[in-house]
């Protein structure tokens, strides 16, 4: 029961196709360990922005100063115990956001454009231990705040993953945060929704988990932080009473190996407020990601 519990909060989440542009021989499109652009990275480091991406990178920023960008940025939030690039062990579990990387960039969008974050151990044997706590909830505001500032953009979409997409959600909401203590909240800020175009949700659990309800003292299933159905995280989300984007759009499954039960019957927990339009398929839990780069591409810049 410990292991499918642990999967099921594997609530989840690549590498850039090689680039043959003669401006790309003066500075390269990512950083030598597959991350930021160096160009990012120094913004990054001069607002003080932490980031240790240890052995799972994340990716994004433009190649050169002077670089301009092609349209509006879209922002990659991974699930549990993935990462920005992946880490797949050739099952299709952790493979990142490379397929979309691949996708969107022979569309013409590039890494001025394309920006994602890893959060997380990314190691599912500790998956259990991860929750909207404010070292995540906080680290992924602090990212999106970075690429608006950085980009100059009015507005950026947002794709998430799994548990990524209840963390990118609380972002967005600001408000109070829990951090190990019910008696200290910590405050996010005002809501940034206004500075949301689109926010993709793919396969997440805004109602909650029911398996939670049984071990609420596990992290991740708290009812605090976790995914415990009435946990406040999750309340103060689904209570806001504006929409945290300007569309909203989820696509979920009913045959979800992870989210299982969850999604059948009248209040699937992946459906979302305010949403403009559900895409419903029958895929499993990893699927829906990787297999709807073209689909999700679609959505945000060929409407």
């Amino acid at each position: 029961m410990i292991i499918r519990l642990a999967l099921a909060f594997s609530l989840v989440c690549g590498v850039w196709p090689e680039a043959s542009s003669a401006a790309l021989k003066c500075e390269p499109l990512l950083a030598n360990d597959g991350g930021f652009t160096p160009h990012f990275q120094e913004f990054l480091d001069s607002k003080g922005f932490e980031n240790s991406e240890a052995k799972w990178s994340s990716f994004g920023g433009k190649p050169l100063n002077r670089t301009k960008l092609k349209s509006i940025p879209t922002i990659f939030i991974h699930g549990n115990s993935d990462s920005a690039l992946g880490h797949s062990k050739g099952d299709g579990q952790f493979d990142g956001w490379r397929e979309y990387l691949k996708t969107f960039s022979k569309a013409g969008l590039g890494p001025a454009e394309l920006y994602g974050l890893s959060w997380g151990d990314g190691d599912p044997s500790l998956a259990k231990y991860e929750s909207h706590d404010w070292q995540n909830v906080s680290r992924i505001r602090e990212f999106i705040e970075s690429v608006l500032e950085y980009t100059g953009a009015k507005q950026v979409n947002i794709v998430a993953h799994s548990m990524g997409v209840t963390l990118a959600l609380k972002a967005i909401l600001g408000g109070r945060v829990y951090d190990g203590s019910v008696f200290a909240p910590r405050r996010l800020g005002e809501p940034l929704n206004r500075f949301v175009n689109t926010f993709v949700g793919i396969a997440g659990a805004l109602g909650g988990l029911s398996a939670c309800v049984i071990f609420p003292h596990i992290p991740t299933c708290s009812d605090i932080s976790g995914f415990h159905p009435d946990s406040s995280i999750l309340r103060s989300i689904r209570e806001f009473e504006e929409p945290l984007a300007s569309r909203v759009i989820s696509i979920w499954s009913e045959s979800d190996e992870i989210i299982g039960a969850n999604n059948r019957g009248k209040n699937p927990t992946s459906r979302l407020p305010f949403q403009e339009s559900e895409i419903v398929q029958d895929l499993d839990h990893f699927s829906l990601k990787n297999q709807n780069a073209k689909l999700i591409l679609e959505l945000l810049y060929r409407r």
